[in-house]
């Protein structure tokens, strides 16, 4: 299944299978509260930067990214739902060159905080750079791509390791580690 999403940035979202679930809260199930699980997931971003003009210091713009819920076209519901991701890959393009990509073993587009939180065994890769981590979260908004917790970061010049760090998907730009 696939659905694309156009206007200044294009972002196609293509799955294997999605199936719909209602949400099961202790020995309960809701019928009118569902989610849609979206196995062996791909997001593909065109569009937010232009590789002649990267600046350090300066974010990709990805903002109104997800301005229209892409769940209801996916999913075919008239209601939109959240979307979880088993496993997701979602890279980042500047016209057919591929820039920065993000993989995890699961991840949420939660459109009431306008991010995708990734986890499991999260990579992040750009231009021979190479993030790990558990956890991290991508504001659209902002461009930003937030490490709540240990990473591990690989690039030419060497490693680095740290509990939390603010970037881009990019790797590269405002550094705030801790």
């Amino acid at each position: 299944m696939e659905a694309g999403i156009s206007g200044e940035h294009i972002v196609s979202i293509s799955a294997d299978r999605v199936v719909m679930e209602k949400i099961q809260i202790g020995p309960m199930r809701f019928g009118l509260m569902s989610i849609a699980r979206l196995e062996n997931a791909r997001i593909k971003v065109f569009g937010g930067f232009n590789q002649d003009k990267v600046q350090a210091g300066r974010r990709p713009n990805f903002s109104g990214l997800f301005s229209t819920d892409p769940s209801k076209e996916l999913t075919g519901s008239a209601k939109a739902v959240p979307l979880i991701f088993k496993p997701l890959r979602m890279d980042f393009y500047s016209g057919e060159i591929p820039l920065a990509g993000i993989s995890a073993g699961s991840a949420v587009l939660d459109m009431d905080r306008r991010v995708v939180a990734f986890s499991k065994r999260v990579v992040v890769r750009s231009e021979g750079r190479r993030l790990t981590a558990e956890r991290a979260e991508f504001s659209p908004e902002t461009g930003e791509l937030f490490i709540p917790g240990p990473y591990q970061l690989r690039t030419a010049q060497g490693a680095c390791s740290g509990d939390c760090l603010k970037t881009d998907v990019l790797l590269q730009g405002d550094w705030f580690s801790s």
